[in-house]
């Protein structure tokens, strides 16, 4: 007996579809209030105790899918994520980032277990990997590392060394070959608590062997702090100096992104030696110091512009980068691995 209803139902979500999709993109006062009575009542329908599991589960089926502020917007987003992995490299391997571990406190010969074992499951695997001393050889045991927030609190100018570590996302992500790196936040740590700023991650890595290309996707790379001063970043080559690629010439020529090196002699003018390592730092005003990440290499720092013509938001934009185990005659050698950062949205407020 109860049939009946729920055919009804069901043929009230065919018509909605079609009033939905006559709409279009710009749906007139009147229909847009026809949606959003109709949405009220299914909304009101749901909240009665009589509704059986097949009528309600026909409703939430209504209320999810057909709603006109925000179909054709949601619907477009997953379509273009979708189609912008299958064009970077449609036969690439797809790396997940995997979230950094937590690391103050542990030692060094914890963290070199951690990274073979990270290499050993990685496209960069050998069986006679070692990590590079000149690269991990100057961390120091039981320290606290700089956490992912990157940030110092307002009361002790101290550093935030709680949960997952900054340096833990090239440790544990050798895929991570060449990262873009906030050199200047602005932000103290109670600001970031309120703004949920985080540290730069990529959302995947991928691979195409045949081609030889590393390809780094994130969905966001410049936030703007507060003040609209110009962001500038760096690239950090620590993954690709351990794994023996020393060597990186920025292309600006093949890159799409809008940037400005700092430095008037930097890397899209000849290929740049990596500098990267870990090492005991006291910037982050721990009495004991803490492991974190150096040096400041500004050949290869970049700024980028908040405000004003140069600002504007930018999609799907990327950072070519040739990279070499051996000092190249030139910068228009065949690379040892290309490396390709893509940002799907250039900022966020």
């Amino acid at each position: 007996m109860r049939l009946f209803p729920v055919a009804l139902l069901i043929l009230a979500i065919c018509l909605q579809y079609l009033i939905v999709t006559s709409i279009g993109e710009n749906p007139n006062k009147e229909q847009e209030k026809s949606g959003q009575i109709f949405k009220e009542f299914i909304e009101n329908k749901l909240n009665k105790v009589d509704v059986t599991d097949e009528e309600r589960e026909a409703l939430s089926l209504e209320n999810n899918l057909f709603q006109p502020d925000n179909k054709t917007m949601v619907s477009s987003n997953k379509t273009e994520d979708i189609q912008q992995e299958e064009n970077l490299n449609p036969n690439a391997i797809k790396i997940p980032f995997k979230q950094p571990s937590a690391l103050s406190y542990t030692t060094k010969k914890d963290i070199y277990e951690i990274r073979k074992k990270a290499v050993a499951n990685s496209i960069f695997a050998t069986p006679d990997y070692q990590p590079s001393e000149e690269v991990f050889g100057k961390i120091v045991d039981y320290r606290p590392w700089v956490s992912m927030k990157m940030c110092q609190y307002e009361s002790t100018g101290k550093s935030d060394i709680e949960g997952p570590s900054e340096e833990g996302r090239f440790i544990e992500n050798p895929a991570l070959l060449v990262a873009p790196e906030y050199g200047f936040y602005g932000y103290s740590c109670e600001e970031i608590q309120k703004r949920g700023q985080r540290k730069e991650v990529p959302l995947y890595m991928l691979y195409d062997k045949e081609k030889n290309e590393l390809s780094i996707v994130y969905k966001h790379l410049v936030f703007c702090n507060p003040k609209k001063h110009p962001a500038w970043f760096t690239l950090n080559g620590l993954n690709a100096r351990d794994l023996g690629y020393k060597y990186v010439f920025v292309d600006k020529a093949k890159s799409t992104f809008n940037f400005q090196f700092v430095e008037d002699y930097n890397a899209s003018q000849f290929p740049y030696e990596f500098l990267n390592y870990i090492h005991l730092g006291h910037s982050c005003k721990h009495e004991s110091g803490c492991n974190n990440g150096s040096p400041n290499q500004p050949q290869i720092n970049f700024r980028y512009p908040c405000t004003g013509s140069n600002g504007k938001f930018q999609k799907n934009k990327m950072i070519y980068l040739k990279l070499w185990k051996n000092y190249p005659k030139s910068v228009g050698d065949k690379a040892d691995i290309i490396v390709k950062i893509i940002i799907q949205d250039s900022w966020a407020e």
